[in-house]
C-alpha cells in the first residue's frame, strides 16, 4: 500500500522557505518608501478629490484627516509584524501563523480579490483621463471598446515591467516615484497660489458641512479616500525582497505619512478652486460636480478652464501625470496580487507550483496568474468608482485581523526581533481592529454584500479543494 503523499500548509511552508531564500533581496528603505508612495499616489487624487467634494462638500477635506489618521493605526499594526516576519505576500501569510488556516484562507482570500481589482482600476483611470482629449474612449462615464482595449495594453505593460524581476521594477519605481511626488504637490501649491475662491470653504449654502456628518463618513469608503490609502501596504508585501527588515519598517512609516499631507492637501486646494460658472453648476451644489465637466478629469478640467495661462500650461502635465501616476500604482499592484498569490500557496491554499520563480527570480504563476485576472475584471468594473468601492471593502476587511494579530505574536513570539517596537500596542491594535470594522461598516451594503458574496464563493472553492483531496488520500490508502 503506498504512502499518500505530503500536502497542506506545513508542506507548501517548507517549499516557501526555500522559494523565500531564493528571492533577491534589492529593495533599499527609500525603495520601499516609493513603493508606498507609488501604490498610494495613483487614480485616487486624480478622482478622490472630486467624489469625496461631491459627496462631502468642503468637509471632505475632514474625510481625509479622519480615513489618514484612523488607517495609521493599521499600517503601524504591520510595521511591527512585518519587520518581524519580512515575507513577500506577508499580509496573506500573517494569518496563517497567528489564527490557523481557516481565517489564513479567509483573509487571504478576500486580499486577493482586491489586489486583483488595482491594476485594472488603475489602467481604467488612466483612460479616464485620456477621455478628456480623445473622448471615443469613453461613453456615458464607461468605457467603450475601444477604451477597454486601451486599458488591456497597459494592464499587460504592469505585468512586464514586473516580469524582469523586482530590481528592474524597484529602480523604475523609484524614479517614477518622484515624479509622482512632484507633480501633485505641484498641483496643490499653483492652485492655492493661483485659483482660490475662499467663498467655497464657509460661504456658501450649506456652509462647510452641508450634508451632515454622516456624509462626512459615507466619503471615506466610497469617493475612494480609503481605496487612497490603501497602499501602505506594499512595503509589507515586498518585505521579502528588502535588504533589512528595518527598511521595511521605516520606508513604509516615511511613504505613509509623505502621502497623507499631499492627499490633505489636494483636496483643500480642489474645494478652494471650484469656479462654479466654469463648471456649470449652480454655486454650492456640490453633489451635482459629479456629473459636470469636471467627472472626466477634475484637476485637468479645473485648470484648463481655470483662465490662467499658468494653470491652462500645467494641465497639459496633468495629463501625462495621468497616465503616469495610475500606471505607477497599476504596475505595483500586479506584483502584488503574485505575491498574494505565493503566500497563499504557501500557506497550502493553492497549488505548490505557485511557489515556483521565473529565471529572474519572480513568482512564475502567480505573475501569469495575475495578468490573466487583471484583464478579466476589467469587463464586470468599466467605470473607476464602482471598483475602487469595491477593492476598499474587501481590502479593509483583510485588514480586521491586523490589530489581533499583532497581539497574538507579542503573546506566542514575545522574544522575537522586533525592528520596531510598539509602544501601547494593546491601544493601537485595538484602534486599528475597530477602524477596520469601521470602514467595511460605512461602505454601505451595495458593496459589502457583492464583496461578502465573492469572498464566500472563496470559502465554497476552500471546500471543494479539501473534499478533492482527502479523497486523494483515501484512495492512496486503499
Amino acid at each position: 500500500m503506498a504512502n499518500p503523499p505530503e500536502a497542506g500548509p506545513e508542506v507548501g511552508e517548507k517549499i516557501a522557505v526555500q522559494s523565500d531564500k531564493q528571492l533577491r533581496r534589492a529593495l533599499s528603505q527609500w525603495d520601499i518608501a516609493f513603493l508606498v508612495i507609488g501604490a498610494m499616489i495613483g487614480s485616487g487624487w486624480l478622482f478622490g478629490s472630486l467624489g469625496a467634494a461631491a459627496t462631502a462638500g468642503p468637509a471632505a477635506i475632514l474625510s481625509w484627516l479622519i480615513a489618514g489618521f484612523l488607517m495609521v493605526f493599521i499600517a503601524l499594526a504591520y510595521t511591527e509584524i512585518g519587520g518581524m516576519l519580512p515575507k513577500s505576500g506577508g499580509i496573506v501569510r500573517y494569518p496563517q501563523y497567528t489564527h490557523g488556516g481557516f481565517a489564513s484562507f479567509i483573509m487571504g482570500w478576500a486580499y486577493f480579490l482586491s489586489a486583483t481589482t488595482v491594476a485594472p482600476s488603475e489602467a481604467i483611470a488612466a483612460v479616464t483621463y485620456m477621455s478628456s482629449y480623445l473622448p471615443q474612449l469613453m461613453s456615458n462615464g464607461l468605457l467603450t471598446p475601444l477604451g477597454t482595449l486601451v486599458a488591456a495594453v497597459l494592464v499587460v505593460f504592469f505585468f512586464l515591467l514586473n516580469w524582469y524581476g523586482v530590481h528592474v521594477m524597484g529602480k523604475t519605481n523609484t524614479a517614477v516615484g518622484w515624479w509622482k511626488l512632484i507633480i501633485p504637490s505641484l498641483t496643490f501649491v499653483l492652485l492655492m497660489a493661483l485659483a482660490m475662491h475662499t467663498v467655497n470653504y464657509m460661504g456658501l449654502t450649506g456652509g462647510f458641512i452641508p450634508y451632515g456628518w454622516s456624509a462626512v463618513f459615507l466619503a471615506i469608503p466610497t469617493t475612494g479616500i480609503a481605496y487612497a490609502y490603501l497602499g501602505f501596504r506594499q512595503g509589507i508585501d515586498y518585505s521579502g525582497e528588502a535588504r533589512k527588515a528595518t527598511d521595511v519598517v521605516w520606508g513604509t512609516i516615511l511613504g505613509y505619512v509623505i502621502v497623507m499631507l499631499i492627499y490633505v492637501m489636494l483636496q483643500l486646494s480642489f474645494v478652494g478652486a471650484v469656479n462654479w460658472s466654469a463648471a456649470k453648476v449652480s454655486p454650492g451644489n456640490w453633489q451635482a460636480l459629479s456629473s459636470s465637466v469636471l467627472s472626466s478629469g477634475p484637476f485637468y478640467e479645473i485648470m484648463a478652464t481655470s483662465g490662467i495661462a499658468i494653470l491652462a500650461g500645467f494641465a497639459v502635465i496633468l495629463l501625462i501625470d495621468a497616465i503616469i501616476s495610475p500606471s505607477g500604482t497599476g504596475w505595483i499592484y500586479i506584483g502584488t496580487t503574485a505575491r498574494t498569490i505565493y503566500g497563499m500557496a504557501a500557506d497550502g491554499h493553492l497549488p505548490q507550483a505557485f511557489l515556483k520563480l521565473n529565471r529572474y527570480k519572480v513568482p512564475l504563476w502567480p505573475m501569469i496568474t495575475a495578468l490573466v485576472l487583471g484583464l478579466l475584471f476589467l469587463l464586470p468594473f468599466p467605470s473607476w468608482f464602482a471598483i475602487s468601492s469595491f477593492i476598499t471593502t474587501t481590502t479593509v476587511f483583510t485588514y480586521i485581523i491586523s490589530g489581533p494579530s499583532l497581539m497574538t505574536l507579542r503573546r506566542t513570539a514575545p522574544n522575537a526581533n522586533r525592528p520596531i517596537k510598539l509602544p501601547i500596542a494593546s491601544i493601537i491594535g485595538a484602534i486599528a481592529t475597530i477602524t477596520a470594522f469601521l470602514i467595511v461598516y460605512w461602505s454601505t451594503f451595495y458593496y459589502l454584500w457583492f464583496a461578502t458574496a465573492l469572498i464566500l464563493s472563496g470559502l465554497h472553492y476552500s471546500i471543494c479543494i479539501q473534499q478533492l483531496i482527502d479523497m486523494e488520500r483515501v484512495e492512496l490508502r486503499q
